[in-house]
């Protein structure tokens, strides 16, 4: 396991290296308005990580993922494992959920301005109207992928349906959340921060659109970099919290005793 873990750190090192050399020598061949250098950038980065109005933007991109994926999460889960357990209910809502899954993101921003304005909320309705769909799917997905002989067997116990749902509904649909949790917080990252530069001058999306507008490129980079690094943070956690957490529940699910 050990070594495996080096070997994994190895490669993804040597990759991170091959990036560095090929950023470096663009910046050689190209303008530092096309590609700026690693110098150049880190610079940019050390400004933002230093300059308090400009690292209080990150906060705020932050803030705005956490309300976004919080309605979108909940309210995803509660649909999911009802449309999940209800065949009419899955009939009647698989129109609906298809339709706002095949909307671009863009027309719903452009609704979102239209409806909310120009103060971020936007950016976090489109949000949470193109991660919903994903929760629900895979919910719904697992729901079905449950094994049915415990479903059987918590009916011989006459399990009431809160039991069922606490002993063999969630514990079995736990893989699924995982995956796509983490599918929706990458995902959110990219749409908040698209949404922030079509709608509002705040957040990462809002600095952004401001060094686009001075023709800053170092600091474009520099926030591409730093949203990466958020990405790779939140879903960490996320990994952490399931396969250090939950993953002993998980695998000791089958020894449970339903009483």
């Amino acid at each position: 396991m050990k070594n495996s873990i080096i070997v994994q750190n190895k490669y993804r090192l040597i990759s991170i290296i091959f990036i560095l050399i090929l950023w470096e020598f663009m910046s050689n061949i190209y303008s530092p308005i096309i590609v700026p250098s690693i110098n150049e950038v880190l610079r940019a980065l050390i400004d933002i990580f230093t300059t308090k109005e400009i690292l209080v933007n990150i906060f705020i991109t932050a803030k705005r993922l956490i309300i976004a994926l919080a309605i979108s999460i909940s309210l995803g889960s509660a649909l999911g494992i009802i449309i999940g357990c209800d065949k009419k209910i899955e009939l009647l809502l698989t129109p609906i959920i298809g339709f706002m899954q095949s909307v671009p993101p863009i027309s719903w921003l452009v609704l979102a301005i239209i409806w909310f304005g120009l103060d971020g909320k936007a950016s976090i309705f489109i949000a949470v109207i193109s991660t919903l769909p994903l929760v629900i799917i895979n919910l719904v997905e697992s729901i079905k992928n449950i094994d049915h002989q415990l479903v059987e067997m918590g009916e011989i116990y006459c399990f009431s349906k809160t039991k069922m749902l606490k002993k063999i509904i969630v514990p079995s649909i736990i893989p699924y959340f995982q995956g796509a949790l983490q599918v929706v917080i990458g995902l959110g990252w990219k749409i908040i921060v698209m949404g922030e530069v079509l709608s509002c001058n705040n957040g990462i999306g809002g600095e952004l659109t401001n060094s686009r507008v001075n023709i800053q490129t170092e600091y474009v980079f520099a926030w591409t970099i730093i949203i990466v690094i958020l990405f790779y943070i939140t879903n960490n956690v996320i990994y952490y919290m399931f396969n250090k957490k939950v993953k002993g529940d998980r695998y000791a699910f089958k020894d449970r005793k339903f009483n």
